[in-house]
């Protein structure tokens, strides 16, 4: 089976260095239009005479916090203990309706005057929280079981779940690039070249060129 595909970083690689199958063009580095996005990069330049270390705009600088450190840990959010709460607007302007108080100019004054700020904690609790399904059972579940998989599921893929290791490790596009390596002789049959047969429509043409040629010598 004749294959021009070869791994990512192999002599015949792709130029963007994806795994892919067909014809590969170094065009592919400068030409705008078949420039294929690696993932998660950003799109790659066109130009002819850039070098690998030429840097168009602003360089950023580089997290040194890399994806798999950000899903293999979870930081939760610490408030700030010296962070002040914000004015109350609506019980300051309750109680300058309350005064009396109609106009803008009035009611402003009356909150610079009489500032409320927001209530924080125990106290801007103003009623009991609803009660939760968990409340009662504590074993209650929200949401869909993960071992449970609709007919729709079973029937587009598969009766089991696709473990997340085969998604990180990239089994699934490796398993893309096996089927099409093994179909490559259906593309290379596809890219033989066929000749165009001749309709009615070419053939009155070249029929009456013909005849114009034979008039003319």
């Amino acid at each position: 089976m004749s294959s021009n595909w070869q791994p990512s970083g192999g002599a015949s690689a792709s130029p963007d260095g994806e795994a892919r199958c067909g014809s590969q063009r170094a065009t592919m580095k400068t030409n705008v239009l078949i420039s294929k996005t690696e993932l998660g990069k950003v799109k790659r330049t066109t130009f002819n005479n850039s070098s690998p270390d030429t840097i168009y705009g602003a360089a950023m600088a580089h997290d040194a916090e890399s994806a798999r450190q950000v899903i293999s840990t979870w930081q939760e959010h610490v408030p700030n203990p010296h962070a002040k709460p914000g004015p109350d607007f609506r019980a300051m302007n309750k109680a300058a309706a309350a005064s009396g108080l109609v106009s803008s100019n009035q009611i402003r004054t009356f909150r610079e005057g009489h500032p409320a700020p927001l209530k924080t904690g125990v106290e801007s609790v103003t009623k009991a929280a609803p009660r939760l399904p968990s409340d009662k059972d504590p074993g209650f579940t929200y949401g869909k079981p993960a071992a449970h998989r609709t007919a729709e599921e079973v029937r587009n893929f598969g009766p089991f779940e696709p473990p997340v290791k085969g998604l990180v490790q990239g089994a699934y596009s490796k398993a893309w690039v096996d089927m099409n390596v093994a179909r490559q002789d259906d593309f290379d049959v596809r890219k033989k070249y066929i000749k165009p047969a001749p309709t009615a429509a070419t053939e009155g043409h070249a029929l009456g060129a013909q005849r114009v040629i034979d008039k003319l010598s």
